[in-house]
């Protein structure tokens, strides 16, 4: 597997059918996009990049059976081109409330709430 040189990571957050991404801005010294390794959370104001990535995550969701889930994208630090990285079940919140300002916990429960209302 070829390495994809990069210091953005992008992650869509499925909640039944809403689509919230955020970016990740790599550590310094890393590859990861790990909070353990200095990775920050923050919302992407990229128009351009969230257009692709919305139409690739509704090609996904058409495919794919789940209603919580997250895909993650890598941005190629020298070309600008998207890669699709890895689908989620987990889609993980450690910290994206206060860095980023999403508060996912509760969009989640909100929407079991409005799915399975009776």
């Amino acid at each position: 597997q070829e390495f994809i040189p990069h210091s953005i990571e992008y992650r869509a957050v499925v909640v039944g059918d809403e689509i919230i991404i955020y970016q990740c801005n790599v550590g310094p010294g890393s590859f990861k996009a790990n909070q353990r390794f200095g990775a920050r959370y923050a919302k992407s104001n990229n128009d351009t990049d969230i257009k692709f990535i919305q139409n690739e995550v509704n090609k996904i969701s058409s495919l794919v059976p789940l209603n919580i889930y997250c895909v993650d994208f890598m941005k190629h630090s020298g070309t600008g081109q998207l890669y699709f990285n890895e689908l989620n079940v987990d889609p993980g919140w450690t910290n994206l409330r206060k860095q980023a300002g999403i508060d996912l916990p509760s969009l989640i429960l909100d929407y079991f709430e409005t799915e399975f209302a009776g």
